[in-house]
């Protein structure tokens, strides 16, 4: 009896390890070039990988191989796109936030000058759909639609070649519009009516009208009107339509359009016979996409491991990865992926080298791997908006105290470091003794009586 028991334990610790092995706490995922960023079902919003642009949010330049907190837990989407080095996100309030390159002054402020913390993108309520790029084009509630940014070849549709960097513009008068996806120089759209269109540049076929000529203005891709979803990669498409059939069309280096070739298309081309399609995801030179079962498939370039076949080699079609059938998203970055089950369970394979896998190490992976949830034990670093900048630190930088100005109320204050790592809590004075700290950069959180939270930067002078 005592046999079986044992026997029944081990059986059950068996059962159980699947759940204990694998975090189950991610909601949303998205991916830059070489960064990725999550959002936790508490809404908690976490970012790993390259930082050069300050495209983590943390208020740094320093890459991180494991995720870190941005902000509070008010986070409600996430929009990137693989081919660049900045971030936007909205949150709960519908208010849309944005960090990291900001090539284009697209986040406001002078252009290059890069935002290392969340900044408030103007007011956000009315977006129904957003995508950005070089350029970014907004789908707001009412159907319009809108357009910012570089112009170079017409990306923004507005008939003209002429930059846009401080305003949006709205393009033609439509009220039918859905969804938007932008390339680096092109942009592709579904109207509720089904039909397709595209605008921009147009060398390699990604406008999908069967020419290489650019466009200014919208133009509809064939006659069809059964579109469902698209999904823009830098110069190339995806599309789905309702029937359930996979379609890709424009550059088809690495074969990353599926259809056994590396001969760019012109037009929209059916990528197998298949009609249980359910979602697409172009990164810059892979692509992947979910079956109605819940099976993950992937093609395209291969280099780094990126497809998660165990494979180094590319694929011209899609192939499976795994046999798991319980995979919900999946997003492909400039040579990475992220994929979520539904399970909540985040998963991370590809090109490693700037931690942008998340499993704390730089080793790339040619299979999924888990990516662990992380604790709030590290820095929630503020969102820097108006109300934020009278609060001031002083003197800054400062050698052995330093007071806080402008706040009232205070409840408690931490520091940490430039790593995020809690290093010390205070009492409620507004005047903190730093003497001890090493010379360096640190993070002072303020929480007043109300429970609002002021991050600052604070420079610690030497002895």
């Amino acid at each position: 009896m005592r046999k079986n028991r044992s026997i029944e334990k081990v059986f059950l610790l068996f059962s159980l390890m699947p759940f204990l092995a694998f975090p189950q706490c991610w909601k949303e995922i998205a991916t830059g070039r070489w960064n990725s960023v999550g959002v936790k079902n508490d809404g908690t919003l976490w970012t790993w990988g390259n930082n050069w642009y300050g495209q983590l949010g943390d208020g740094t330049t320093v890459y991180k191989t494991s995720p870190v907190q941005i902000g509070n837990a008010n986070w409600k989407s996430i929009i990137t796109i693989p081919a660049e080095d900045y971030v936007l996100a909205i949150k709960s309030d519908d208010s849309l936030w944005g960090w990291g390159s900001n090539f284009h002054g697209l986040m406001g402020g002078a252009i290059n000058e890069n935002k290392t913390s969340p900044v408030e993108i103007g007011s956000a309520a009315n977006i129904k759909s957003i995508s950005p790029g070089e350029h970014i084009l907004t789908v707001r509630t009412d159907g319009t639609l809108w357009a910012r940014g570089d112009n170079t070849f017409g990306q923004l549709g507005d008939g003209t070649i002429t930059d846009q960097n401080y305003n949006y513009i709205q393009i033609g008068t439509g009220t039918n519009w859905k969804t938007v996806g932008v390339g680096i120089f092109h942009t592709i759209a579904l109207k509720t009516d089904g039909t397709l269109w595209a605008w921009g540049f147009n060398s390699t076929g990604q406008l999908g009208d069967g020419t290489n000529v650019s466009k200014t203005s919208p133009v509809q891709v064939g006659t069809d009107n059964n579109w469902k979803s698209i999904s823009a990669g830098p110069n190339y498409n995806l599309g789905l339509k309702t029937d359930g059939t996979l379609w890709a069309w424009g550059y088809n280096a690495y074969g990353k359009v599926g259809d056994g070739t590396t001969t760019d298309k012109l037009v929209p081309t059916q990528i197998g016979t298949a009609s249980d399609w359910k979602s697409i995801v172009a990164g810059v030179n892979h692509s992947l996409a979910i079956k109605d079962n819940g099976t993950l498939w992937g093609w395209g370039d291969n280099s780094t491991g990126q497809l998660g076949d165990g494979t180094y080699l590319n694929k011209l079609v899609p192939t499976q990865i795994g046999v798991q059938n319980n995979w919900k998203i999946a997003v492909g970055g400039y040579n990475h992926t992220l994929a979520l089950k539904t399970d909540g369970s985040l998963w991370a394979w590809g090109d490693n080298g700037s931690g942008q896998l998340g499993d704390g190490t730089n080793i790339e992976k040619n299979i999924p791997t888990a990516v662990s949830c992380p604790t709030s034990a590290v820095l929630h670093v503020g969102e820097f908006g108006v109300k934020n900048e009278r609060i001031v630190l002083y003197p800054n930088p400062a050698k052995a105290l330093f007071m806080i100005k402008n706040l009232s109320g205070i409840k408690n204050i931490k520091i940490y470091n430039e790593e995020g790592r809690l290093i010390r809590s205070s009492a409620d004075s507004n005047v903190v003794n730093i003497e001890s700290l090493q010379q360096g950069i640190y993070w002072v959180k303020i929480e007043d009586l109300k429970g609002n939270t002021v991050v600052k930067k604070l420079i610690k002078t030497e002895k």
